[in-house]
């Protein structure tokens, strides 16, 4: 928990609404282009083979991605870009909690979003329970992989439940119960 100047809470209620993001679920082009987007598992997001280095630019994508099932794509009213994503277009890079009778969890993105993990933005387990990938649901399905470094503080802040006589490790925030794995 902290109350420092620069708390992740504080950022959360100085924050633009999300209702300041582009219609994007308005848009629908006809023709999809594939121009060489992708995003790697570490949150690097690539061009043609080389890493976008501005990061204004790379929020300014994340701004206008729509996740269409398992793809994804930068759209525009006149334009639908194929992005490939390796694991998941964004990274969870930071973490606070802040206690009391109902524990909040906010995250922070590499791209400056701040979520609070909620019934509306849920953790999820992906992978295996050898190889697990926690993400973060951030807006319409888009997701942001948990950084090791933050998964671990967030294990850190579990509690140990019974499941079908099987212990496991739960996280709560806002109401909600994110299990993060059986033990």
């Amino acid at each position: 928990m902290s109350d420092s100047p620069d708390s992740l809470f504080r950022q959360l209620a100085a924050a633009e609404p999300d209702d300041k993001l582009p219609p994007v679920h308005l848009w629908h082009p006809e023709e999809t282009k594939d121009i060489g987007m992708r995003v790697t598992r570490d949150g690097t997001w690539w061009y043609q083979g080389s890493p976008i280095r501005r990061q204004r630019l790379v929020r300014l994508f994340s701004r206008v991605l729509r996740r269409e099932g398992a793809d994804y794509f930068l759209v525009t009213p006149v334009e639908k870009v194929k992005v490939e994503v390796e694991v998941a277009p964004l990274l969870a890079v930071r973490m606070e909690v802040r206690g009391g009778p109902e524990p909040e969890i906010v995250f922070e993105t590499n791209v400056g979003d701040l979520i609070v993990a909620d019934d509306e933005h849920p953790i999820l387990m992906h992978g295996t329970p050898q190889a697990p990938l926690p993400v973060l649901v951030v807006r319409h399905g888009i997701e942001a992989l948990i950084a090791r470094s933050v998964y671990y503080e967030l294990v850190g802040q579990g509690e140990i439940t019974q499941k079908r006589g099987r212990e496991t490790l739960v996280v709560r925030s806002r109401g909600a119960r994110f299990e993060l794995g059986v033990l």
